[in-house]
Formats: structure tokens, C-alpha cells, sequence
């Protein structure tokens, strides 16, 4: 077997590592373009983007008509434009309004091309590449499946349902998707079990269209409040989701103790006495930090409402710009080590004007301009970075989101991520990480006092006046009817809590694990006690 093949056989399985392996090798004699073509998508597989580009461009010299290609390298360009570099998309719809007019049939250009349009917020233009496409393609399976996704995020669920009905009856895969059971309010869920079987048994379904299958199982069986069968199925959809994920617990260990060790009180002290000399920035950067399913995007909502309030969605900037900047990792050791030494005066204040000026320029994009006195970034894993956010910004407003421990990581065991949270699929990974998260935070914690603020989910959904008054104090902003009332705005949802934030606030006293509580004892029994400690009585 040729060493191409032997790379593209690994690159089916998930082995991106050993496929990056394989075709250095072959570039070391000569520039393939199969070669350089397969190693930029293992590349943007594990999420090194400039890399992956880099890749693609040396391979498109080679082959400047190649189309695959040409779409390879937007996939790559509308991820880096998430974080790092946001005018991307705008050159990514460039590119892709060109590609289409050339090739007016391509689903996977225009699915690029409404994605870049939507992650700029310009959902009508998104709809429009929709709409266009199916005139001329109406039994496009495909792209009637995007559009079911799009109008779910939107909270237009009875289009919605009518849109995935077609897309089902052109391709009965989609009945396998989790999101089914939200468009269909009030189904019967023996009559759904009996639908899945069928489709599983009848078509062909790939690893990804499993784990969707056995996680609609796992819904429809908790509804039937068959818990333990529910419980299987969660494992198995789980098992079959995780197995061409990376991720490894130990690296992760290294990082945060890492991210300690760097952080100490003389460092800390060190950047803050850079950073008394900046000017004050003229917007208030707010990050809301956590983990998922911890009630992040209520907080979001909530906010958001606020009419000196405006959100810019997730933005990456600290892991894929500071980080890579002030960080080299050694694959072979799997080691994180950061060059916090030459952080000085010049490059933090280089780092605070390149996050300020990617902050105002999504802010442009997506919300025409706003003069809001509040901008916030949901980032979840910003957490890690505080003392840095910190030191650039000494005002900037920290925002903690926090739940109860299993109540949290079960939640997130319910569900699918598009991100980097590979360690949601296994409880005992979980637990290992919910434990590491909770180190590094209370870490920060000490030595912050006052200088950020926690919400815990429970408090805020059994006291909401109360713990909003305090949430917008803490912002210095004055209240305002809107963050009670949240639900009645506007807004595009990209997260697993699109349907809670389109509703009023409400308080549940018996939490979703214990139902499974006797089949947990892998999560409950590796997550500290003293964590657990805190949510008893």
C-alpha cells in the first residue's frame, strides 16, 4: 500500500496525528498536492488553522482550479474567522459568491456561504443562499436539513418542523436527529421509538447518524420515564460520538497546573503594573466564563436585554491568538509551556489592542454599530485566561457561571457540541475535568476577591429579581424591565439552550440527574466531595 493511502486509511479513522505523520514524509522528497491537500484537513481536524492554511495554500499553487480544495481551505478560513481573524468572512463570501456562480448547483458552497453569513449575523442573506438554492434544488435532502437547523436556531419551530417533514421524506436519515423531539412538542414516544428503529434498520447510517439514533432513543425513553434504557442509550450514542475525538486528560492536567504555576501573585502583580499606564478602553469588555450547561447563555439573554448591553457571541481570540503567541506545545511530551517572562509592557498592550479592535469589529458586523457601553464575550474557556484578561483590562467584568457539579456535567452528557469539549462524552473524563475547572477557578478566586462575580444557576432561577439586580450592579448598569422579560427579545441561538432562553425564568426543585442518580456513580464518585459539599441541604 502507498504511503498516501496508507495516510488517507488513518484519516478515515480519526488518526490525524499519524496521517500528519505520514505525509511529512512523503514532503520531505517532493510537494504532493495529495499529500499537502490531506495534511491541511488532519490539520484543521485538530484545530491548528494556520497550519491547515498554510497547507492549502502551498497545495492550491500546485492545483489553483482544484474546487474541493478551494472549499477545504474555507472550512479552514471560516473557523479562524470565529476567533482570530473576523474580516475572514467577508473573504470567505468573496470567494464563495465566485465559486458559485461558476459551479450554481455546489450544496457545499452554498452551505459555506450561508454559514459565513450567519456567523456575521446577517441571517436574511443566510436565508436568501437557502431559498436560492433550494428554487433550483427543491429535493435537496441536504439543504432542506440546513434549513431545518437555521430556522431551529432562530426559534421558528413550526417552519421548522414543516421544513425537516420534507427533508425526512427525501431522506428518512434526518428522522434520527435529537433536535426532532423540540419541533414536536407533545409526540408519543413509543410511536418515535418505532419510527427510529425502522430507519436504523432500513438505511445505511454512518458513525455520526448512530450516535444521533441512539441519543433520540435515550429522549424518547426518558420521556417514557424508562430511565435505566434511557441511561444505556445516553452511554451508547456517547461511546460511538467519542471514538474520533481527542482527548487526553493528563495534557490537560499539565495545562491547568501550568496555567497555576505561571499566575502566581508576583506575575499577576507584575502585569498589573502595566497595565495602571493604558488608557481606559471606551467600551466595558465583559466575558462570561464557565463551563457548558452551566447557564452561561440565561446570563447572555439576560444582559443582553439590556439596552447598554450588546453580545458579540464567542470569540476564541485568547486560546488561538495570546495563546499560540505566548505558548509551544511539544507534541511528543504533550506538554503546555508558556513564555509569560517576555510578556512586557509593549506586548500586553499589543495583545489588549488587538482584542479591542477584533471586539469592535465584530460589534460593527454584528450589531451595526452599537454604541453599547457593554460588550460581552461568551467564551466559555476564557476561565483559564482571567489573570490575563485581568491585566488588559483591569475593568473589564468577569462573569462566573456556575451550576451544581453532576447537574452540569449530565446536562452536557444529554447533548452534542460542534467544540473542543471532548472530555463531555466520557463521565469519568468529566468528573476529571469538572474537578481541574473548579481547581483553577477557585485558584483565581482567592486572589480576585470582589473583582468578579459568580451566578449560580439555581440562585438566579428561584430569586431572579434579586440575583439579575446584583448581576447589573455589578456591570453599573441600571435596571430595566427587559432582563426580566428577556424572552420577548430577539436573538439568534447557538448553543444546547435555545429553548430555555426563549422562555420566562423557571425554578425547578428536583434537578434532571437525580432521575439517574443510581446509574451515575461513575461521575458522582470522581468529582470531590468538597464540590458536592457545597450544594447539600
Amino acid at each position: 500500500m502507498s504511503t498516501i493511502k496508507q495516510a488517507s486509511k488513518y484519516y478515515k479513522i480519526g488518526n490525524h496525528a499519524k496521517v500528519i505523520e505520514l505525509c511529512k514524509k512523503l514532503l520531505a522528497k517532493n510537494p504532493d498536492f495529495n499529500a499537502l491537500r490531506l495534511m491541511g484537513l488532519s490539520l484543521y481536524k485538530k484545530n491548528l488553522l494556520r497550519d491547515s492554511l498554510a497547507m492549502f495554500d502551498y497545495a492550491q499553487r500546485l492545483n489553483p482550479d482544484h474546487l474541493e480544495l478551494q472549499l477545504d481551505k474555507i472550512d479552514t478560513m471560516l473557523k479562524l474567522a470565529e476567533s482570530v481573524d473576523y474580516s475572514s468572512f467577508v473573504k470567505s463570501a468573496l470567494i464563495l459568491r465566485k465559486i458559485i456562480k461558476s459551479n450554481p448547483d455546489n450544496f457545499r458552497a452554498h452551505r459555506q456561504l450561508k454559514d459565513a453569513y450567519q456567523k456575521m449575523f446577517f441571517n436574511n442573506n443566510a436565508e436568501s443562499v437557502m431559498a436560492d438554492f433550494l428554487k433550483q434544488n427543491p429535493d435537496s435532502a441536504e439543504m432542506n436539513y440546513e434549513y431545518y437547523s437555521f430556522l431551529v436556531m432562530l426559534g421558528r419551530f413550526d417552519e421548522a418542523r414543516e421544513i425537516l417533514e420534507k427533508a425526512i421524506t427525501l431522506n428518512s436519515v434526518y428522522a434520527l436527529d435529537p433536535t426532532w423531539e423540540k419541533v414536536n412538542k407533545g409526540y408519543d414516544p413509543q410511536k418515535r421509538i418505532d419510527q427510529l428503529i425502522k430507519v436504523n434498520e432500513t438505511v445505511e447510517v454512518n458513525d455520526f447518524f448512530k450516535a444521533f439514533y441512539y441519543l433520540s432513543r435515550a429522549l424518547a425513553h426518558q420521556k417514557q420515564k424508562e430511565f435505566e434504557t434511557a441511561f444505556k442509550y445516553f452511554q451508547k450514542a456517547n461511546k460511538k460520538y467519542r471514538v474520533n475525538l481527542d482527548y487526553n486528560i493528563q495534557y490537560q492536567v499539565g495545562q491547568f497546573n501550568h496555567m497555576i504555576r505561571a499566575f502566581s501573585d508576583d506575575k499577576c502583580k507584575e502585569l498589573q503594573s502595566f497595565s495602571e499606564k493604558f488608557s481606559e478602553p471606551d467600551v466595558v469588555p465583559v466575558f462570561i466564563v464557565g463551563l457548558p450547561r452551566s447557564g452561561s447563555t440565561l446570563i447572555e439573554s439576560i444582559l443582553c436585554a439590556h439596552d447598554e448591553v450588546e453580545g458579540v457571541g464567542e470569540i476564541n481570540d485568547f486560546r488561538e491568538n495570546i495563546v499560540t503567541t505566548l505558548a509551544t506545545m511539544t507534541e511528543s511530551k504533550r506538554t503546555y509551556s508558556y513564555s509569560l517572562e517576555n510578556i512586557d509592557e509593549e506586548t500586553l498592550l499589543t495583545l489588549r489592542d488587538r482584542y479591542l479592535k477584533l471586539l469592535k469589529t465584530k460589534n460593527s458586523r454584528v450589531n451595526q454599530g452599537s454604541k453599547a457601553k457593554c460588550l460581552v464575550n461568551k467564551m466559555l474557556t476564557n476561565f483559564q485566561y482571567v489573570p490575563l484578561i485581568k491585566a488588559m483590562f483591569p475593568k473589564a467584568k468577569i462573569i462566573h457561571a456556575k451550576r451544581h457539579p453532576i447537574d452540569t456535567m449530565w446536562s452536557s452528557f444529554k447533548i452534542f457540541f460542534n467544540g473542543d469539549d471532548n472530555y463531555l462524552y466520557n463521565l469519568k473524563e468529566a468528573a476529571a475535568h469538572y474537578n481541574l475547572y473548579r481547581e483553577l477557578t477557585d485558584h483565581w478566586q482567592s486572589f480576585m476577591g470582589d473583582d468578579w462575580i459568580t451566578v449560580e444557576h439555581e440562585k438566579l432561577t428561584k430569586n431572579p429579581k434579586e440575583e439579575i439586580q446584583r448581576l447589573l450592579d455589578y456591570c453599573g448598569l441600571t435596571w430595566m424591565d427587559k432582563c426580566m422579560n428577556f424572552h420577548k427579545e430577539e436573538m439568534t441561538v447557538r448553543t444546547a439552550s435555545f429553548e430555555q432562553v426563549r422562555n420566562p425564568i423557571t425554578h425547578k426543585e428536583r434537578m434532571a440527574w437525580q432521575d439517574y442518580e443510581p446509574y451515575l456513580g461513575e461521575l458522582i464518585d470522581n468529582i470531590k466531595p468538597q464540590y458536592l459539599e457545597e450544594y447539600q441541604g
